[in-house]
């Protein structure tokens, strides 16, 4: 316990002790045309001792990749989801002290109330909280409150941003927050059980982990901006505003939810490396194959998506079970299509980003070409829509069998104007 206490200054030392210089090829980059449009991003925590952050992200993405992962997997196909739940919330249960603490040291004394009572009916009702009627059955629900939340409300509301091995993205205020908390936390009175539960809860958390690391080209920031604000809007006790809106703006955003049936489809991928004409590195694609010779589906993802985003798999998913093999390359503006791509090519000058994307089918297609059967189908959403169209109105009679564009702008400067509206 003191060893927890004691690694946040060891941290800082090691930090202050350390040295590094910028990416060359970072510095080489011409000046942002207009600069002022980087106040309309949201901002994350100050980065002081990023590259060490960084070391540490590197060797729990390790971690990850080969100890917690496996481990999750098997525990996740041993204990019934239901059970996990449970235990879940068991824990979270037992936090009561500590959200009870820190509703107090803010002054939320009517919160404070309503936790006591979420304590009593989950403790009782729950059967000692391994359920939640107090938020199933009596609908109390409140935002879970913890003392780093506390020490924000009294005035350290920024905090630079640490990544603690194991812990994971963190402050030094909420590592603050986490030390206090351990001695009226009553999971870490016993030896491991702290532990053991939090490994519990994390389970759930491992597919969205996979896909974070396998999708993000620098999943590191991404981590950071992701919590740099949640902790933000938890600070300042922000609540959404429950104001339903039904406008074409919103009905086009509802595609995010798209997501397969079989959760594991992605598992079921094998990934085949081209490399057409003029490419600097070898492209990845996603391929789903059938048994026997069938014809491809090209499914080409939204605006920057990745070939293993969840929308992209929902429309293989679909492709697959109507008989088609199904191949997916990222979009020509995500990172991984842009790295393999010929030096110099800029994605979003259409002549080029077809050019490209037909390379690639074809670089696909003498691979795998053995095994299929009759024209290919091409079909995507968003803006891979709108280069379904384009690639089915340019190519020459009967090239594609079906052309399918889901969403597809009319206009991108117009539909990109109207969402940024």
């Amino acid at each position: 316990m003191l060893a927890r206490l004691y690694f946040l200054p060891l941290l800082l030392f090691v930090a202050g002790c350390a040295s590094w210089s910028t990416d060359p090829t970072l510095e080489a980059l011409p000046a942002p045309s207009h600069p002022e449009d980087a106040k309309l991003l949201p901002k994350s925590a100050d980065d002081p001792i990023e590259p060490l952050n960084r070391g540490f992200f590197a060797l729990d993405t390790a971690l990850f990749n080969y100890a917690l992962e496996p481990a999750w997997s098997g525990y996740n196909k041993v204990v019934p989801e239901k059970a996990r739940k449970g235990i879940k919330y068991f824990r979270t249960n037992l936090g009561y002290p500590i959200r009870l603490t820190a509703n107090l040291l803010q002054g939320e004394w009517s919160n404070a109330g309503k936790e006591t009572q979420r304590f009593l009916i989950n403790t009782t009702v729950g059967v000692l909280g391994f359920s939640d009627p107090a938020t199933d059955k009596y609908k109390i629900v409140l935002p879970k409150e913890d003392l780093g939340q506390a020490l924000g409300k009294w005035g350290w509301a920024e905090s630079a941003y640490l990544h603690v091995p194991v812990l994971g993205a963190s402050s030094p205020r909420d590592v603050i927050g986490i030390s206090g908390g351990i001695y009226i936390n009553p999971s870490s009175w016993v030896y491991g059980a702290g532990a053991a539960l939090k490994f519990n809860s994390k389970s759930f958390d491992a597919k969205t982990t996979r896909r974070l690391l396998d999708t993000e080209f620098d999943p590191y920031s991404l981590n950071k901006l992701y919590y740099s604000r949640k902790r933000a809007v938890e600070i300042a006790n922000a609540k959404p505003i429950m104001v339903g809106e039904d406008t074409p703006q919103t009905q086009t955003l509802m595609a995010d939810f798209f997501r397969p049936k079989n959760e594991d489809f992605g598992k079921q991928a094998d990934q085949i490396n081209i490399q057409p004409k003029g490419f600097r590195k070898t492209l990845p694609a996603s391929v789903w194959m059938q048994e026997d010779p069938a014809p491809i589906a090209f499914v080409i993802p939204g605006l920057g998506g990745h070939r293993l985003s969840s929308r992209v798999m929902a429309l293989a998913e679909l492709a697959y079970l109507e008989g088609y093999h199904v191949v997916c390359f990222s979009n020509n503006l995500n990172w991984e299509f842009i790295q393999a791509a010929p030096a110099g090519y800029l994605p979003g000058y259409l002549n080029d980003d077809l050019k490209y994307l037909r390379q690639a089918h074809a670089a696909i297609i003498s691979k795998i070409g053995d095994q299929t059967a009759g024209s290919p189908a091409v079909l995507g959403f968003s803006m891979g829509g709108w280069y379904t169209l384009n690639l089915a109105a340019t190519a020459p009679p009967d090239t594609y069998s079906y052309a399918l564009a889901i969403n597809p702008p009319l206009n991108l400067n117009k539909g990109l104007d109207v969402l940024d509206g």
